[in-house]
């Protein structure tokens, strides 16, 4: 799904396309959910609207119910809802690419950007594909006498 260590970095362009597809899908689940939580607070609790939306809302967020539930029907689904939230909450994470933006991030600002490819030879075997970046390269510290 990503690129790996070793594979080049995908142009800015293309990574912000895949980047803005993944926030999508993770907002529409985010959304899916409130909508779910709203509806179903408002029907089976018979609470009204505005309040259905605090509870959803606050279930999401991680915070809890706000309203007590009175009914069978309304614990039941409160409890479905709340457990189903924890999972939307960590897929909308996932879909949204979060994993790969600290990767680009210290790779570009690294100064690595997009990696060249070297070709290994059959007399160079021990050779990697890949430069090591400078930062990684041993150098000996510089140690000044007064």
């Amino acid at each position: 799904m990503f690129e790996q260590r070793r594979q080049p970095l995908l142009p800015r362009k293309m990574f912000y396309v895949r980047f803005a597809r993944g926030a999508s899908i993770g907002l529409l689940i985010i959304l899916g959910s409130l909508v779910t939580g709203l509806a179903g607070y408002h029907w089976f609790e018979r609470i009204p609207w505005l309040d259905a939306f605090v509870n959803a809302a606050m279930i999401l967020s991680g915070m809890g119910p706000v309203a007590q539930l009175q009914t069978s029907a309304g614990k039941l689904f409160g409890g479905c809802y709340q457990r189903a939230s924890i999972d939307h909450e960590r897929w909308g994470d996932l879909c949204a690419g979060l994993p790969s933006v600290p990767a680009q991030i210290s790779r570009r600002s690294s100064g690595e950007g997009p990696r060249e490819q070297k070709v290994v030879t059959a007399r160079e075997p021990w050779r990697s594909s890949v430069p090591r970046p400078q930062a990684l390269r041993h150098t000996s510290p510089q140690i000044a006498f007064d």
